[in-house]
């Protein structure tokens, strides 16, 4: 069946692989991507981009750049190892108060597609972005 929706991007890479071609759409046009003005569905080579079996999968410009193959530079490898104690930055409270969570680290980092370096956390089902971690203080 013929796309009739139109891409924001059309992006045709040449690599070791042969030629690829991919398409962004801007997810306000699929079934919960509204309001979503930043986010992308990727299509590579007339095949949606479908990570953990998801049906619509909207990801921010540089995660959709990165799946359409375009070259990223790799972030240096953070300083954190498994068993490692973090502190989870969770938020702010409503006087500005940062509010944190302790954590240990369950697995090495690793790189996702973005680039950005993640990592699972004891007691978590999600990993964590490692820029959301700090180090403890000495004598907290």
């Amino acid at each position: 069946m013929a796309e009739k929706r139109q891409p924001d991007y059309r992006i045709a890479i040449q690599g070791p692989q042969g030629r690829r071609v991919a398409e962004l759409y801007p997810a306000a046009l699929f079934p919960g991507g509204e309001g979503l003005a930043d986010r992308y569905r990727v299509r590579v080579d007339r095949v949606w981009y479908s990570p953990e079996g998801l049906k619509y999968a909207f990801l921010p410009l540089a995660e959709a750049l990165v799946v359409a193959g375009w070259p990223h530079e790799d972030a240096p490898r953070p300083e954190l190892r498994r068993g490692d104690r973090r502190r989870l930055l969770l938020g702010r409270a409503d006087d500005g108060t940062a509010l944190y969570e302790a954590a240990v680290a369950l697995t090495d980092p690793w790189q996702g597609l973005d680039g950005r370096w993640r990592v699972f956390l004891v007691g978590r089902q999600l990993p964590a972005l490692v820029d959301d971690l700090e180090r403890y203080a000495r004598g907290l």
